[in-house]
């Protein structure tokens, strides 16, 4: 998402359809309309009647259905994006639909993995999702409900009907499709192997004749190095348990000392490893497809295996787990898993969530905050150096690198103060002084 989005705390929207698929947005505008002719919209914004469900509002639907019926007909998007990811995974179109700016929201995604072995949309057509997998699905529909700040309610898992694909280019371009028959089916994701399972007696959602449309958003248009704050000092020439500067260290500054549970469940601290030649932190995330391939192509770099006796000699690496599948709490369970799925080894992964949401610092505008629970630890440690548009949207992206020079912890480059390089870069680099 990018394999995810920051929320920022600056935007202010005056008119809104949250809650509503229907009727007048408070501003003279449509929410949207019924799709079924005999449905009528409430004062609520919801459709009533028809005769494949009993309402098609925002929120979570009934909670149970009887096999075979649906329990919403219809959604209106008050956002949608679209993006090409690129990297080691391939070439992966990703759309995204929320009913809402901010918690709490619906919403659907679909994603496009365009390469070999999966061959998914590339350009217009109509293409069939009947029987598909998440496990191994050229094009997958998913759909979240009751989405809050750290995690959804439910997760569905779309496998009846078509998407008919009016539009799809490249970068910036307009994405425009239409949902066919589609039901999407409360379901379960494997942690492990990405195989989906529905929920017997699960809920249900029928969408057809649904519209997406989104911009494929364009490469990063941000702040350049150069409008960045940085160290204005040179870093100590060893670690400073406290760091130096009034915040999470930026570029230059000596990186503070900190302590991550490991998949043993250990707490390890950062600084174990200072006298080292370099220090990687690479963030992942359950849901996170980029990471997946990142990881694998460590490990086969590294004889198969994300471990200290297979890293280079002065290289010391902390892999850190952020969210689960439902963007939620990941726990130490499922860190043991996801270790072994990726053939990491279990000391080498460690688990970054606070309960509390915590304020993580944007570079620009001076004076604002995002709230987070993932990266609560870490953000406020390493500058992941934020910042918000003009619209006041702050936008991140997973995975997340971040070099320190291992001798002093040194903060040399995190992946959001410069887009265009690549953690491997600064990590050789290092290696070879």
């Amino acid at each position: 998402e990018g394999e995810g989005e920051g929320e920022g705390v600056i935007p202010v929207i005056p008119c809104s359809c949250e809650g509503r698929v229907c009727g007048d947005d408070g501003c003279g505008n449509t929410c949207g309309i019924c799709p079924e002719a005999d449905q009528t919209c409430s004062e609520e914004g919801l459709c009533i009647g028809g005769s494949t469900g009993n309402g098609t509002g925002t929120g979570t639907g009934t909670g149970t259905t009887v096999e075979g019926e649906c329990s919403r007909s219809g959604i209106a998007f008050a956002e949608q994006t679209a993006s090409i990811e690129s990297g080691q995974s391939g070439s992966v179109f990703i759309y995204g639909g929320a009913t809402a700016t901010a918690a709490p929201y619906d919403m659907i995604r679909l994603e496009s993995y365009q390469l070999a072995p999966y061959n998914g949309p590339t350009g217009p057509g109509t293409y069939s999702i009947d029987g598909s997998n998440y496990e191994d699905c050229p094009l997958c529909l998913r759909a979240y409900s009751g989405c809050g700040e750290t995690s959804c309610d439910k997760i569905y898992y779309a496998d009846e009907g078509s998407v008919e694909i009016s539009q799809l280019g490249g970068l910036g371009t307009t994405f425009t499709a239409t949902l066919k028959g589609v039901v999407f089916k409360e379901a379960t994701i494997d942690p492990n192997t990405y195989r989906s399972t529905n929920v017997p007696n699960g809920d249900r959602w029928c969408m057809d004749g649904v519209q997406l449309s989104a911009e494929i958003a364009e490469p990063s248009s941000g702040p350049t190095t150069g409008d960045l704050p940085v160290a204005t000092e040179p870093a100590d020439a060893s670690c400073v348990s406290a760091g130096n500067g009034t915040g999470p260290a930026l570029i230059g500054q000596n990186v503070g000392d900190f302590q991550l549970q490991n998949c043993n469940g250990e707490m390890v601290s950062f600084h174990a490893s200072c006298g080292n030649k370099v220090k990687w932190l690479m963030s992942t995330a359950e849901w996170c497809t980029a990471c997946t391939a990142q990881l694998q192509g460590i490990a086969n770099k590294y004889n198969g295996y994300i471990s200290k006796e297979n890293l280079p000699e002065g290289l010391d690496m902390w892999i850190v787990l952020t969210e689960n599948m439902s963007y939620g709490k990941p726990s130490l369970d499922l860190c043991k898993q996801y270790a072994a799925a990726k053939n990491i080894d279990p000391n080498m992964l460690f688990l970054d969530w606070s309960d509390t949401e915590v304020q993580v610092p944007l570079v620009l505008p001076d004076g604002y905050a995002i709230s987070t629970n993932a990266y609560g630890t870490v953000w406020n440690k390493i500058n992941p150096y934020l910042t918000a548009d003009s619209d006041g949207a702050v936008s991140s992206f997973t995975p997340w690198h971040a070099v320190m020079r291992g001798s002093n912890m040194e903060h040399i480059w995190s992946s959001f103060y410069d887009e265009t390089k690549y953690a491997e870069t600064f990590v050789e680099q290092l290696l070879s002084e």
